[in-house]
Order: C-alpha cells, then structure tokens, then sequence
C-alpha cells in the first residue's frame, strides 16, 4: 500500500489514520508513506522492528535533576510561565509539577507547585524534549505526553535543536 495523501487535524487523527492502516494488514504486506518532519515514528510504535526510517541522532540521555535543567534551559523571549509535571519512578525528587517564570529567554524561577500543569510527560520523553532531540509537536504524539494548555509557550520552550550524535 503506498499512502499518496494523508490528512488529519490533531495527534489522536493521526493515530486513528495508522490503526486504519493496521486493520488492513491481512490485505496488505507492505505501507510506504512521507511523513512531515515533525512525525517521528519511533516514538509511536513501540518495538516496530519491521518499519524501516531514516533517523539522525541516536542519543541516550536521562534528565537527573529536572528542576535545575528547567533553570539551565534556554527560555521563550518575553516574560510569563508555564509548567510542567514530569512522572520519575526512578527518582522522586524528580516528580510532581515545576513551574518555569521566565524573563527574556531565562528562567527567573522555578518552583514546585501543587494543581494541573500545562505538560504532563514521563522523565524519558521530558529528558528527549529538554536537549532538543524532540520538539513539542513531536513528543504531543508520545502516549505518555498529554498537553493541556500554554502550547504556544511551550513550543518555544521545547523546541527541536541540531543534535549530533
């Protein structure tokens, strides 16, 4: 099956594009389709050992103290806040809810705080998304990713950078 055109408005469309195609795996052997850059396919399909992609930058990294990788992260220009609850089971101090007040691309504060956050993701993801390996629109596709507001700002904030590896 060869995908000419795929349409959808939102992370859960495209997911349900992919299940579609999934349903039709008795009829079909092989799926070959260009995907915008943002999309990622190793990160949706977990162990697609038969799914060939070109990728750049195999990294292994974990975030141990995500409190100060938020002081030490370059910020969204302007002033405001977002937050961002992070999920460890390794390391406790790294869960809960941090809030990020910044001011002209730096973090002014940031302080653990109680209630929703804009993000919540899990320490892998948030470690990927902290050193630019991954951007926002491609860590929303991540099933332990889920964004509830600020997404402007949390674009700028987690953005993807050139990453060598």
């Amino acid at each position: 099956m060869r995908v000419t055109e795929l349409i959808y408005d939102s992370p859960e469309a495209f997911c349900s594009v992919l299940g579609f195609i999934y349903g039709m795996r008795a009829k079909i052997v092989n799926v070959t389709m260009e995907l915008p850059d943002h999309i990622d396919l190793s990160v949706m399909i977990p162990e697609c050992s038969r799914a060939e992609q070109t990728l750049g930058g195999h990294l292994m990294g974990r975030v141990l103290d995500v409190e100060k990788v938020l002081r030490l992260m370059r910020q969204p220009q302007g002033s405001g806040s977002y937050s961002v609850c992070v999920l460890d089971e390794l390391l406790p101090k790294n869960n809960g809810t941090f809030t990020v007040e910044y001011q002209d691309g730096k973090a002014a504060a940031v302080t653990r705080t109680d209630g929703d956050a804009d993000i919540v993701t899990r320490i892998e993801t948030f470690s990927q998304m902290a050193v630019g390996l991954y951007g926002l629109e491609t860590a929303c596709y991540r099933p332990d990713t889920v964004i509830n507001g600020n997404e402007d700002i949390l674009k700028q904030a987690f953005c993807k950078k050139l990453v060598r590896g």
